[in-house]
């Protein structure tokens, strides 16, 4: 088995909250498509109700057997994130955690799973951007990772669990 890096186990942690903001999203409009769920219209004589009714009943259908595919992608995907965060607020220095936090797990902006750029991670911290405090976090940055990958509690987790 490959062992990934501290540093690559958390580039993992924004792509999976993004897929799964992403699938909570197409799963809420998939519930309303299918009336909110709130159950088949009974008809009232009309000439379109049992076409809608058929519609309803294939997008209830639709909007289960989704569900049941991405529970577990969510759950699992939920769980690996809180084991990152968790091996985050282990390390000892509150430095370290906020610059791997603001980093990994804080995106540039709400709709990307990019980091967010050095640069800005030492606005936050520093209230400057200056190259020196730029080298300040990428100082703090390498600490923290070798913190990680030396600390005898972090999970070891392959690559095959990722996927």
């Amino acid at each position: 088995q490959v062992q990934q890096s501290a540093k690559d186990r958390l580039s993992e942690y924004l792509p999976m909250a993004m897929e799964n903001k992403n699938r909570l999203s197409r799963l809420n409009d998939m519930r309303d498509a299918a009336g909110g769920l709130t159950g088949i219209p009974e008809s009232d004589g009309s000439a379109h109700t049992a076409g809608n009714s058929h519609k309803m009943e294939a997008a209830v259908e639709r909007y289960i057997e989704y569900e049941k595919k991405i529970l577990p992608l969510l759950k699992a995907n939920s769980d690996k994130m809180k084991e990152l965060e968790r091996m985050v607020d282990a390390i000892p220095d509150g430095l370290q955690r906020e610059v791997l936090r603001l980093r990994y797990m804080d995106a540039e902006c709400e709709d990307t799973c990019r980091p967010k750029k050095w640069n800005a991670v030492a606005l936050t911290l520093y209230g400057n951007d200056d190259r020196k405090y730029v080298e300040a976090v990428l100082r703090i940055h390498k600490k923290a990772i070798l913190t990680l990958e030396s600390t005898e509690n972090v999970p070891q987790m392959s690559i095959n669990e990722y996927k």
